[in-house]
């Protein structure tokens, strides 16, 4: 998901208090929700605020002002999550939107179905490492020491790179697994390069997803799938996120931008209708549908030829890709070495020694830690699923009462709305808990 900040006003001196979009607080906010929803309990922005400032997310606050500037970025923070006010049993609650639900859903029933059919599941992600990244958080320091340290340097020049991960064979019992049936980074398919240099002189962008493209992508998922044939490896599930570029369609495929007489040209190429009333937006239309069914985006078509299949990871689940927890530890281990000496030489040694020591014990440990994730989402997908059938059974579905009191539920005036309105911060690049949020 994408790290930052949601920025509130305390009532202490005016302060400034943020907190962290993490991956664990999303999950954690998610486990939450999920045991108020069994037990039957509605669930509004304030009870989430009430959860955030009893776990030490959010201070408490006695100003009303403050109080109500802090509900609006809870607010905000449920939408970027993809959760919305809706109705369930009778009652207005926060719950994830039915598209999100459909793309989780589909995803975990996916996955259980490639483990029953004992298949091999390849994990592909890209990120990046600052210069002066640095993991200290639990360094030791003298709190009587009043002296000036060194102020912290900038993020500096970056690195970007891009691999991807194996399971285990799990046709192959355990006990007489060779290196070749172990979970492993796949080296053939590491790439590593400095942002900013690489994509055709691209400069460096904001978001390091800006030093990818299509024709990057294809080129290295050629290599990707050379490296498993190569290894014998076939049928595969290759799991990968929701990146644009990941889902770049054929070049002759049909454009919004294009002129009514292409598209009328390109309608007629296909056997769609077309009549001489037809508006550009009509044509359209009728192309994008042909499209959304037909057409598979490039790196798909590549899979399937060579007798594997592409699975998108849901938005806003990022905790499902265990790729995102090994670049957690190479990033760690390059992060826990750094001091102001340090310099962007340095930086890549350490990062190319990091990925040269990844054991397949260590990146099966982060397969296992996605996965349980992933079993745990299930369960509580089954038991909603029963949680909904009895209210149905019961009647309870049927829009009735619940008085919706409330305050509770309508939208919070916020007093210091121009101190609120752009208060969220850059993303912070440099956390490891999440690397950035897919597009949906």
């Amino acid at each position: 998901m994408a790290e930052g900040y949601c920025t509130c006003l305390a009532d202490d001196d005016n302060a400034t208090t943020k907190f962290k979009r993490t991956e664990a607080l999303r999950v954690k906010l998610q486990n939450w929700l999920y045991e108020r929803t069994v037990k039957g309990n509605r669930t509004v922005a304030k009870d989430v605020l009430g959860f955030f400032c009893s776990s030490g997310v959010l201070p408490m606050y006695s100003d009303p002002t403050s109080k109500a500037n802090a509900l609006r970025a809870v607010q905000r923070y449920l939408e970027s999550l993809g959760y919305e006010r809706g109705q369930r049993g009778g009652c207005t609650t926060y719950m994830e939107k039915e598209e999100v639900l459909i793309k989780r859903d589909a995803y975990i029933t996916q996955m259980i179905k490639a483990r029953q059919q004992r298949r091999r599941i390849v994990y592909l992600d890209e990120s990046y490492i600052h210069h002066h990244y640095r993991r200290h958080d639990e360094s030791l320091y003298d709190p009587g020491d009043n002296r000036l340290l060194p102020k912290q340097k900038h993020k500096g020049r970056r690195f970007c790179f891009i691999a991807a991960i194996i399971s285990s064979d799990p046709a192959v019992p355990e006990a007489e697994r060779s290196e070749e049936h172990r979970a492993q980074l796949l080296p053939e398919t590491l790439d590593i390069f400095e942002g900013g240099k690489k994509q055709s002189g691209k400069a460096q962008t904001k978001d390091y997803h800006g030093m990818f493209d299509s024709a990057y992508f294809e080129r290295w998922m050629q290599t990707l799938l050379a490296t498993l044939d190569a290894r014998g490896i076939k049928n595969t599930i290759i799991v990968m996120d929701n990146a644009k570029y990941h889902k770049s369609l054929p070049a002759d495929t049909p454009k919004q931008s294009w002129k009514k007489a292409a598209m009328v040209e390109a309608c007629t190429a296909r056997g769609l209708p077309v009549s001489d009333t037809d508006t550009r937006a009509l044509l359209w239309a009728r192309l994008r549908d042909h499209i959304a069914q037909t057409v598979k985006p490039v790196v798909v078509q590549m899979a399937e030829d060579a007798g594997h299949e592409v699975l998108w990871t849901p938005p806003h689940y990022s905790d499902l890709q265990p790729i995102e927890i090994v670049w957690a530890n190479v990033k760690g281990d390059v992060g826990r070495q750094y001091n102001y000496d340090t310099t962007f030489k340095d930086v890549r040694q350490r990062l190319d020694e990091a990925f040269a020591t990844l054991t397949p014990k260590t990146v099966e440990g982060c397969i296992a830690k996605a996965n349980a994730r992933l079993d745990e989402l299930y369960r509580q997908i089954t038991s909603l699923d029963e949680v909904d059938e009895e209210a149905i059974d019961d009647g309870v579905f049927d829009d009735e009462q619940c008085d919706d009191d409330d305050e509770n539920m309508e939208e919070v005036d916020v007093v210091n709305e121009d101190k609120d309105k752009d208060s969220d911060e850059d993303s912070d690049e440099d956390d490891d808990e999440g690397e950035h949020e897919d597009e949906d």
